[in-house]
């Protein structure tokens, strides 16, 4: 049979003998309600201010940062708008000379600077768009994430065997983990949502295995999402993946849809078709789930291909971020009206080629 080993480290980095999970199946709670509105505590829309100056084209990626949104789009774009929406500046310098690029791979932003991810390069620019400074990288990073004393990145290529790392402000690779087996399909963009205080997790392609990064210890460890029995390993998916299997014909649960607020972690899991969304929040400790099937969406546009559009990392506020195109939402809500309508009138000067619509929502 094997002997497996399993290293598994607390969230507070002690060594335990027994795999560490985001939750167990005993321990999840379950929605009670039927109706999605009944599930949220609070939900909002931020319609993007649209003129020839921002028109935003396929949306990589969203982020809300110094209370304003950075919208990512055909990977050479980064616009920035404030909390109401309105346009304030493009953050770009797309060429071949110093501190431009050919393609933007990813961004970031702190307190103090926007990092824009190049082949193997980072260019700094100021909170106004100023260029700074470019910071050759050790590695070739797919993705970033800020965190205390760096960032954490997918590589494209392994460093010391491996495609996760953490690197220091001045872009040389600190730490390494999750070994680069051609048979895994590891390759995706991931936000590194937060999961507990300054810890982030990477979610390994759509099965059950995670690694989290420690900033307090600087340290990555695994984990798995779930104890549940017919939940996938990696080497399992990967096989089924390499067999010509689709997620909807897979015989065991996967996961997808990671992304995090100030608060709350969300997930969902997939088994035979069938989609559950999990809520963990910080601030109880404690990890709810419903059936998108099985509820009623009489809020229009809150649903599971809109929560998992995004794959965004708000630190900003208890909101979880993602988007909808100004068309689909309009139609979306026509007609609706009750307790929502406040939310709703906000689309009334919104044109149907209109930029995105940021969409925010938090869950009890």
């Amino acid at each position: 049979c094997g002997i497996a080993l399993m290293l598994a480290l607390s969230a507070c980095g002690q060594v335990k003998n027994e795999t560490e999970y985001l939750s167990k199946v005993d321990d999840v709670k379950e929605y009670e309600d039927d109706k999605l509105s009944s599930i949220l505590e609070s939900f909002d829309i931020v319609p993007l201010e649209t003129n020839d100056d921002c028109l935003i084209g396929r949306v990589t990626c969203i982020k809300k940062r110094n209370g304003r949104y950075y919208v990512m789009s055909d990977m050479k774009n980064l616009h920035v708008f404030d909390g109401d929406g309105r346009f304030l500046l493009k953050v770009s310098n797309e060429g071949q000379g110093p501190g431009e690029y050919s393609q933007l791979l990813d961004f970031e932003v702190d307190g103090l600077n926007v990092y824009l991810l190049d082949y193997k390069k980072l260019h700094l620019f100021a909170l106004d768009g100023k260029f700074q400074k470019t910071v050759p990288l050790d590695a070739n990073v797919r993705t970033i994430r800020c965190v205390e004393g760096g960032f954490l990145a997918f590589l494209d290529e392994a460093k010391d065997g491996n495609i996760l790392a953490f690197l220091d402000k001045e872009g040389k690779v600190l730490q390494t983990a999750l070994n680069d087996e051609e048979n895994v399909h590891l390759v995706r963009w991931t936000a590194w949502p937060e999961w507990k205080d300054g810890c982030y997790v990477y979610h390994v392609s759509n099965s059950k295995n995670l690694y989290a990064f420690d900033v307090k210890k600087q340290s990555f460890r695994a984990l798995d999402v779930t104890d549940h029995p017919n939940a996938l390993s990696v080497e399992r998916y990967a096989e089924a993946r390499k067999n010509g299997v689709s997620q909807r014909e897979m015989l065991g649960m996967i996961f997808d849809g990671f992304c995090s607020s100030a608060s709350q972690l969300f997930w969902v899991s997939i088994a035979k078709g069938d989609i559950k969304a999990y809520v963990y929040d910080r601030k109880t400790d404690l990890v709810r789930t419903f059936a998108w099937s099985d509820l009623e969406d009489d809020v229009a546009f809150v649903n599971g291909d809109c929560i998992m559009y995004g794959g965004s990392c708000n630190s900003d506020d208890e909101y979880l971020l993602s988007y909808m195109d100004a068309d689909k939402l309009k139609e979306a809500v026509e007609g609706r009206s009750g307790a929502y309508e406040p939310v709703y009138a906000k689309l009334g000067n919104v044109a149907e080629d209109d930029n995105p619509v940021i969409v925010r929502m938090k869950f009890r």
